[in-house]
């Protein structure tokens, strides 16, 4: 079941990483179990979509939760200390990800709205693929000025 609750896209999906999650912590949706999660430990994960967890204790392995895919969070788990309007990725470290300033790169999923290790944060929605042109050339088109001439 998915629903929208104050413009936030939320999933209820089962926590399949092995482990606990905390909230903030960064995982993707698992592409062998249906509506699951799991860790990752790529850098930029580009293949698949990305969620947040957002339960206040966490969801135990095996357990059902619920989990940010876009929009608002309260928290996500950065590598270090993020400066306002930065934007991250998924990290290396699994339940992490990693920020950095813009512009965007290829595996950007998000900004930050305050400053710290587990910032308030914004999810785009979609990860940024990159393009052939550069990958600061994509994603977020509302948000690029276009000329129709």
């Amino acid at each position: 079941m998915n629903t929208a609750l104050n413009r936030t896209v939320v999933a209820v999906l089962t926590n399949k990483s092995g482990g606990a999650h905390a909230q903030g912590d960064v995982c993707v949706i698992d592409t062998g179990t249906a509506s699951a999660v799991i860790n990752t430990t790529t850098s930029g994960y580009v293949n698949g979509a990305v969620a947040i967890c957002l339960e206040p204790n966490g969801v135990a392995n095996n357990a059902v939760g619920l989990y940010a895919l876009g929009g608002f969070v309260p928290k996500i788990n950065l590598s270090g200390s993020a400066s306002l309007g930065d934007v991250f990725k998924t990290h290396t470290v699994a339940k992490q990800a990693v920020r950095h300033a813009a512009p965007l790169v290829t595996g950007d999923f998000g900004i930050v709205f305050e400053t710290g290790t587990t910032p308030k944060a914004w999810l785009f929605g979609s990860i940024n693929q990159g393009s052939a042109v550069g990958d600061s050339d994509l994603a977020l088109p509302a948000l690029k000025a276009r000329s129709f001439l």
